[in-house]
């Protein structure tokens, strides 16, 4: 709610504001004393403190309720100065009002100064919505411009948040982290409900010794839940480890009996726009008019949806606003909708076609802890049964050839039905092999010790979207030098002679690249014998797998290591030695474990031929901190080989 907000640290611009002239107000009996014990000394590293927040959330059986929320956050740092010079509060309008009851500025010499919100605070609706091309009217966000900050100083601030309609009717949830990026002193939140209604509560990723919890009942016969958090260490965040809210400290609650009520009740949201007009039945007839089989049915009404009806809208709804889709007779005459219109509008084709479709809610970003049901969903897609199998569909990206993108992968999500007892489940990640890089090089060393040869490479899905975007940013001179770069890793002495890249602007095909090169004195030795490195082993266009050695930047880890992709890279080259008589290769062992395969083989064919095959094949979308280990010697092993050359004599 009108929480601290972590992502300010950062926000390194200070605006011009008006400093208000006015006298400062003498602290009365040592009200804020405590805040004279905190001192960068105290906490090491930390830009920021907590010194306290209280926090206060009240609900009926309606699910209506107050919010209030007091915070002391006082400045250690000029980086802490610059992070929390603007205060940023969201709310929405078609939910929630929201008030600042003060903000002020409290010197270390007991001086208060308000801040004058007429002259320092603005309303505007949050930027990220116009990037989507939606605009939603309740969606705002209040800044406030603390002038006159200075390191030492605290700001004190108490806002309101009125909930005037529930998102889900007579139902109250929610979650708050108890653990920032900054140290908490002490943080103390309480919920108060009727005693008619059951709360259900959990915290998860505890801070031993940090909290203390107790109930109590009020006199007028409500229940009163107040946890209190002491001394929390700041959370110290590492390199790829998941959103914060995956492993910090953090309380959830929830008046919901199960996953199952959400999903009947968004389920209810959406089954009364799903009522189609005579003309999306004739169209439906359409598309599927030459399709034989329930796949290629699907496929024609996910790409009319997809690419014909364009990602845009504000939202005007009057029901559950951010969350109820117009009528699917209106996004389809004007070709037009936010995800959720397009999703309503594909399950609403789908079941004209004949399938079993719902509504599914998912979450683009974090998980959802599975434990503690509640509404965390911000996007909505498509799910159909065929075969008794659930398909999820996405027609929100315009220009996907998946049904389900590389975005929804590894996501919570909900299916909405009234027929069936649905759970909160995950979005499968692609198998590895649908991320596939394969290189094919065919190289011959004359007896000058020159090489020369060609390098053939092919990528698809995941790999296909990284490198095809790169390129297609690019003019074609500088793709020229991004194809030399890459050939140059770890060979500098190679020049290209030519390239073709294929199927660049035909998303329908794989993206392949063709080169010929060539390296003068490429072998290395005195007299008769010789070293050479093949290309094979310095992973210049294995990419992904670059990408994933590059996470082991650390000695051990805290926290998980965050991919989201499973991949595999195949490796084939036929190396031509001119004019020798003996060839002896290095070891090269395999290693497989549960993270990952690393595995080749080397091979002779006739007395001046080597043929050799790698494969590595990444299993997992996260490497927790007990594998950090095996990455790190992965990445040695993946070092070590660049110098194991092949000898041979002449």
């Amino acid at each position: 709610m009108g929480r601290l907000r972590m992502g300010a640290l950062g926000l390194a611009s200070l605006l011009m504001v008006l400093i208000i002239p006015c006298r400062g107000e003498a602290l009365q009996g040592g009200e804020y004393s405590f805040l004279d014990l905190i001192s960068p000394r105290d906490y090491p590293g930390a830009q920021v403190v907590v010194a306290l927040e209280k926090e206060r959330r009240s609900f009926d059986e309606s699910g209506k309720g107050v919010t209030t929320d007091e915070v002391f956050l006082k400045i250690l740092t000029e980086r802490g100065l610059e992070g929390e010079a603007k205060q940023v509060f969201s709310y929405n309008m078609a939910y929630d009002r929201f008030e600042i009851e003060k903000i002020e500025v409290i010197k270390p010499r007991g001086i208060v100064r308000p801040v004058d919100l007429s002259v320092n605070s603005r309303t505007i609706s949050p930027p990220g919505s116009a990037m989507m091309n939606i605009y939603d009217p309740n969606e705002r966000e209040v800044h406030v411009f603390v002038p006159g900050l200075e390191v030492g100083d605290t700001i004190h601030y108490r806002v309101l948040y009125r909930r005037v309609r529930p998102v889900i009717s007579g139902n109250f949830f929610g979650m708050i982290l108890a653990q920032y990026r900054v140290p908490i002193r002490e943080y103390l939140f309480e919920v108060e409900g009727p005693a008619s209604v059951k709360l259900r509560y959990l915290l998860k990723d505890e801070v031993r010794d940090t909290h203390t919890f107790e109930t109590l009942l009020t006199e007028d016969g409500k229940w009163v839940y107040r946890w209190r958090f002491r001394n929390v260490p700041m959370l110290v965040p590492e390199p790829h480890m998941p959103h914060i809210s995956r492993v910090a400290m953090r309380l959830l609650f929830t008046t919901l009996s199960s996953w199952n009520e959400i999903s009947k009740w968004y389920w209810g949201v959406v089954e009364p726009k799903l009522k189609p007009s005579g003309a999306m039945v004739r169209k439906v007839e359409e598309l599927t008019a030459e399709e034989s089989s329930e796949e290629g049915k699907i496929r024609a009404l996910f790409s009319f949806v997809s690419r014909r009806v364009r990602y845009l809208g504000i939202t005007t709804e009057t029901f559950k606003p951010g969350f109820e889709p117009h009528d699917v007779k209106e996004t389809f005459s004007q070709r037009a909708g936010v995800c959720r219109d397009k999703m309503a509008l594909l399950v609403s084709m789908l079941r004209i076609a004949g399938f079993r479709s719902y509504p599914v809610l998912i979450s683009i970003g974090p998980k959802i802890d599975p434990e503690i049901p509640r509404s965390a969903f911000n996007h909505a897609i498509c799910g159909v049964f065929v075969k008794g199998r659930l398909m999820l569909l996405d027609p929100t990206a315009e220009t996907s050839r998946q049904f389900l993108p590389d975005y929804d992968r590894d996501r919570s999500y909900l299916v909405a039905a009234p027929d069936m007892n649905n759970e909160l489940s995950i979005t499968p990640p692609r198998p590895a092999e649908s991320n596939m890089t394969v290189v094919s090089i065919t190289s011959t060393l004359d007896e000058q010790n020159h090489l020369r040869g060609r390098i053939q490479v092919t990528y698809s899905g995941f790999a296909d979207t990284i490198f095809r975007g790169m390129l297609m940013e690019r003019s074609a001179f500088e793709r020229g030098r991004i194809v030399e770069r890459l050939l140059k890793r770890g060979m500098p002495e190679a020049g290209v002679e030519s390239f073709c890249i294929e199927n660049l602007a035909d998303s329908t095909s794989p993206l392949s690249l063709e080169i010929t090169y060539g390296v003068k004195d490429a072998a290395i030795g005195e007299g008769k014998r010789g070293f050479l490195v093949p290309f094979s082993f310095l992973d210049n266009f294995s990419f992904l797998d670059r990408w994933v050695l590059g996470k082991a930047d650390m000695v051990k880890r805290r926290y998980p290591i965050e991919l989201g992709y499973r991949f595999c890279t195949r490796i084939h080259e036929e190396l031509r030695l001119l004019g020798v008589r003996k060839i002896v290769l290095p070891p090269l062992p395999s290693l497989d474990q549960p993270l990952f395969r690393d595995s080749g083989s080397y091979g002779l064919v006739g007395p001046d031929r080597v043929v050799i095959d790698r494969e590595f094949l990444w299993r997992s979308v996260l490497v927790s901190p007990s594998q950090y280990g095996s990455l790190k010697s992965l990445q040695h092993r993946r070092a070590v080989s660049r110098f194991l050359p092949i000898v041979f004599e002449r």
